[in-house]
């Protein structure tokens, strides 16, 4: 409206966030998150559901997609937290589906991300992970 011109082309990456960030960032999600309660689970358990017949688990990895390509949890799908929150009906199409979504230690996309979902009415469960262990797949 302003008359200037648009960017466009623009592929911005952020670098590793300071401790200064983090802490700022487990400040914010504790006060959006406050009377949450999602069940924190471990990678044999999200292992578990995903392999019970009788009903449909997510395992969505909401980190950016440069850290799913450096490792993953196996059988996870990248799906960036905020980009989930606009697609989530195009991403977790079977009514009633478990979602776990992954993130690393910190736990701040997910937990942010599980707070939105759970709104929409989505049944979250939380796995965070060292994504520097050697249990994962990573990139060749």
């Amino acid at each position: 409206m302003a008359g200037l011109a648009l960017e466009t082309g623009r592929t911005a990456a952020y670098g590793s966030a300071s401790e200064d960030a983090k802490r700022f960032a487990e400040e914010r999600i504790a006060k959006l998150a406050e009377g949450d309660s999602f069940p924190r689970i471990d990678a044999a358990t999200a292992a578990a559901w995903a392999k019970d017949e009788r009903r449909t688990t997510y395992q969505l990895d909401v980190r950016t997609p440069g850290g799913f390509a450096e490792a993953h949890i196996p059988g996870s799908i990248a799906s960036e937290g905020g980009q989930l929150l606009g697609v989530a009906y195009r991403t977790i199409a079977v009514r009633g589906a478990r979602v776990v979504l992954i993130d690393d230690l910190l736990g701040v996309r997910a937990a942010t991300t599980a707070h939105w979902l759970q709104r929409r009415g989505f049944e979250i469960a939380i796995l965070l992970h060292d994504f520097q262990s050697a249990s994962l797949v990573k990139a060749a």
